[in-house]
């Protein structure tokens, strides 16, 4: 006898590859593949949808940015002189003022609050 002979042939069902979902006693490995295409269609549709809020997070961020260097350069245009309106002065007096009260606070802070005392 040969040494392999104590060996089981294979059989046929054994030989050849099973098709995914082919078996109908795999139920749980079926259910496993639906959820993990129905999880990557999911991380998909998320990874989209991030990608646009951050889009337009970065638009919205440049466009404050050039409303801001808008401002400036119309302040600077007003102290020039260059142009002129009511409503540009009325925002630049209030800017100002703003700016008087920011520069009161950083000298109260760092004169101890004894300064108003004497």
């Amino acid at each position: 006898m040969h040494p392999d002979s104590d060996d089981v042939p294979p059989t046929a069902d054994a030989a050849e590859p099973r098709e995914p979902g082919g078996d109908a006693s795999d139920p749980l490995g079926d259910l496993v593949k639906r959820f993990l295409r129905r999880g990557r269609a999911e991380l998909g549709r998320a990874a989209r949808t991030g990608r646009a809020q951050l889009e337009r997070r970065q638009l919205q961020k440049d466009l404050d940015h050039f409303w801001v260097r808008l401002g400036k350069t119309a302040f600077r245009l007003v102290e020039a002189g260059e142009i002129d309106h009511p409503s540009l002065r009325q925002a630049m007096q209030r800017i100002e003022e703003l700016e008087a009260q920011i520069d009161g606070l950083r000298g109260g802070a760092s004169g101890g609050g004894d300064a108003g005392e004497e």
